[in-house]
């Protein structure tokens, strides 16, 4: 790609703004869309400032050390080998680590009391004193149904208060997320995407690129998930840095950014060009910024990347629905997506389905080897001496017959040397011998290889 091509094609992602749809929470007022865009330029870049304090990054470095990260470093080394790079496998093994083990997902807040579950939001209150010092924007409170007691859930924005709390939803999630990934040195962003959900990206200066990181969902470089799995397209999405500024990056997350930005005469002129322009002069308020060449060197390179996804659209892959949240919460957001494991019978359909089904991981047993990774089942990881297996918990008729349909990979490498679809009766926790045989050998099934 020349420099000419990719100069014109800057030119005409730059002037998207004048033409990009507006949110549908935001329709009924498009200059209130603009606004807070503009708005958010200035306090996102201002607010990723409080990762750099030195005060956040021994708090967050305290945070790592610790046994659970060092060991998901260690099984994600063994499982890409050297087909990521070494930053590509830490941040990874972060993501499993934090959405695994660190943090706890709030659909509601458990009593603080008595432990029940099935508390009642019953309001939304200032912060106190106490809650205040943690940059707390708002208090969701809960009442408890078997004691009548009420808990407070602080929403707080502190990055160290909130790795103290350990639990939100994607607000915390990313702020704790950021915090940590800064602390190892890495560039990161804030990634927002205007309809009530954020996310990070992190800077691979072996890469030369961003790359997607979404701590609630715990996936890596799957720009394409929201559009694709969740089903939601996003039309404005924004990526802001301390270090770096705001950046537009709605085509990261567009398989089809040309049928995004068709033109539309009324949200041309000045909220337009207020966000053009907003985007251009942040450099005034950033934290340690780059030198000048190295700053236009990375959006040059930014630009060239986001350039290419117009010119060759992306094949859009396997992307599962939400998996952050209650079932409830999701499927009243149309994020559950419509990836499934469909398991008919001829007389009563079953549908075990990982993005509507909240209960799908407890129903499976995963034996030997086995796990479920960011948003897909693993059978063995793609080294050698591996044995796996995943069942169904409780059994199922199949006397009437059965469809069963279902989407795999067999990654390159030293891996397994097959698999099968196993029908058997020993149990959930069935798993055949390894070495050069498959799997199912040693218990009594009918397997189609």
């Amino acid at each position: 790609m020349d420099n000419q091509m990719i100069s014109d094609l800057c030119s005409k992602l730059s002037r998207t703004y004048l033409s990009r749809p507006i949110p549908p929470r935001l329709k009924r007022d498009p200059s209130e869309f603009h606004r807070k865009v503009v708005d958010y330029i200035g306090s996102g870049i201002s607010g990723m400032k409080r990762f750099e304090s030195p005060e956040v990054k021994k708090y967050a470095l305290k945070v790592l050390d610790n046994d659970g990260f060092r060991e998901e470093m260690v099984k994600v080394s063994q499982e890409y080998g050297s087909t990521k790079t070494d930053p590509e496998k830490q941040i990874m093994a972060l993501l499993r680590w934090f959405k695994g083990q660190l943090f706890t997902w709030v659909n509601k807040l458990p009593c603080e009391f008595c432990k029940e579950e099935d508390t009642s939001l019953i309001g939304v209150e200032d912060p106190n004193s106490s809650e205040s010092s943690g940059d707390c924007s708002r208090v969701e409170v809960y009442q408890c149904p078997k004691c009548n007691k009420t808990s407070r859930f602080p929403r707080f924005n502190n990055p160290v208060r909130v790795l103290q709390a350990r639990r939100g939803r994607c607000g915390e999630y990313t702020t704790g997320f950021i915090a940590l990934v800064r602390s190892l040195g890495f560039d990161v962003r804030l990634v927002n995407d205007f309809e009530d959900h954020v996310w990070a990206e992190v800077y691979f200066p072996g890469l030369k690129r961003w790359l997607h990181a979404d701590p609630s969902e715990g996936i890596l470089d799957e720009p394409l998930t929201y559009a694709v799995g969740w089903g939601k397209q996003p039309v404005m999405v924004m990526g802001t840095s301390a270090r770096f500024g705001a950046s537009d990056v709605t085509i990261r997350y567009t398989p089809d950014f040309v049928k995004l930005t068709i033109p539309r005469r009324r949200q041309k002129g000045l909220q337009g060009r207020l966000v053009y322009n907003s985007i251009h002069t942040t450099n005034a308020i950033l934290a340690q910024p780059p030198s000048a060449a190295a700053l236009a060197q990375l959006q040059r390179e930014e630009n060239e990347e986001l350039a290419g996804y117009i010119i060759k659209p992306r094949e859009t892959g396997f992307h599962a629905g939400r998996q952050s949240g209650s079932t409830e919460w999701r499927k009243a957001r149309g994020e559950l997506g419509s990836i499934s494991i469909d398991i008919k019978d001829f007389q009563t359909t079953k549908v075990f389905d990982s993005t509507a089904n909240p209960t799908l991981l407890k129903d499976l047993a995963f034996n030997g080897n086995a796990r479920f990774q960011e948003t897909s089942a693993l059978l063995t990881p793609c080294v050698s001496d591996q044995a796996g297996s995943i069942f169904l918990k409780a059994p199922i008729d199949i006397s009437h017959g059965f469809r069963l349909g279902f989407k795999f990979q067999v990654s390159a490498g030293d891996g397994a040397d097959g698999l099968a679809v196993v029908f058997q009766a020993q149990g959930p926790s069935a798993l055949g011998k390894g070495k050069f045989s498959l799997k199912h050998h040693s218990t009594p099934q009918v397997a189609v290889d």
